[in-house]
C-alpha cells in the first residue's frame, strides 16, 4: 500500500506488496498498478520514463500501456501484468487476484 501523497511529487514509485515488486502511477486522476519488472530482460520499470499513459523501460526501450499492460514497442514480447487499484482516503490499495 501506498499514499497519495507519494506520488505527488513523482507520478511513478515502486512499492512492495506481497513479495512482489509493484510499480505505481499516477496519470492524471487515475492510479495504476502493474509487475514493476521488465518482460523482456527483467529490467526496472519504475526506473524509467513515464511519458502519458506509456513507460519506458530504462534497460532496453520496450514500452508498455501503463492502464493496459499492452507491449506498445519491442523488444519484449510479452505484455505487463496490472492489477486493480482501490483509493481509500489517502490510501492507494493494490488488489491481487491469482
Amino acid at each position: 500500500m501506498a499514499k497519495i501523497s507519494d506520488l505527488s511529487a513523482h507520478p511513478m514509485k515502486k512499492v512492495r506488496v506481497s513479495g512482489r515488486d509493484i510499480a505505481l502511477v499516477h496519470v492524471g486522476e487515475q492510479y495504476y498498478a502493474f509487475d514493476n519488472t521488465c518482460t523482456h530482460k527483467g529490467g526496472p520499470l519504475a526506473k524509467g520514463e513515464l511519458s502519458g499513459e506509456t513507460v519506458t523501460c530504462p534497460w532496453h526501450g520496450g514500452m508498455f500501456d501503463v492502464r493496459t499492460g499492452d507491449l506498445l514497442h519491442p523488444p519484449p514480447v510479452e505484455r505487463l501484468r496490472t492489477y486493480p487499484v482501490r483509493i481509500t482516503g489517502e490510501d492507494i490499495e493494490i488488489e491481487f487476484t491469482d
